[in-house]
């Protein structure tokens, strides 16, 4: 069966709103890195989180979970599928993401690795909403500019979070 026009931007909404999460743990990375306010493993649960079977399997569910209800028009679709489908992928992306951790990390932190885990899963939350925003507005989300300055606001905003759970006060 075809992809409807709907469909094709769904999933596309969904690809690039990884590519601009992807970027901004880069740079969020970054700035942890330069600063030094994060634990020692932080950047490596970080990276885990948005590694290429991580982002995969996000992706994969939530292009799922936009579909939903999609093969019938006048069928509204079921939340109770749409969660499903965003707790899979979570699940699937928090085990996953653990096994990359294990693959980079020298310890076995899951303190470390859950925190970063849960900033991402955050991250990703804003980073869908500043490109459905971008979508109504018009703009192009797409757009490799755009991207670095969305990624940039993200990973400012997480470089936030991050200074207000590591800093010394």
């Amino acid at each position: 069966m075809e992809m409807s026009t709907g469909d094709r931007i769904d999933v596309l909404l969904v690809q690039v709103s990884q590519t601009h999460l992807f970027l901004a743990i880069v740079i969020l990375i970054l700035l942890s890195r330069l600063f030094g306010i994060s634990p020692p493993l932080f950047d490596v649960a970080l990276f885990s989180c948005v590694s290429t079977p991580v982002t995969y399997s996000i992706a994969y569910y939530s292009s799922r979970a936009y579909r939903v209800g999609r093969f019938i028009t006048a069928k509204t679709p079921r939340m109770e599928r749409v969660w499903l489908y965003e707790v899979i992928a979570l699940t699937l992306s928090l085990f996953i993401g653990w096994l990359v951790f294990l693959a980079f990390a020298p310890v076995p932190d899951f303190a470390t690795y859950f925190l970063a885990f849960v900033l991402v899963q955050v991250m990703r939350v804003v980073a869908v909403a500043f490109v459905k925003m971008l979508d109504a507005l018009g703009v192009s989300y797409a757009h490799p500019l755009v991207a670095l300055l969305v990624a940039f606001v993200i990973a400012m905003f997480g470089f936030a979070i991050v200074f207000l759970l590591f800093s010394p006060v």
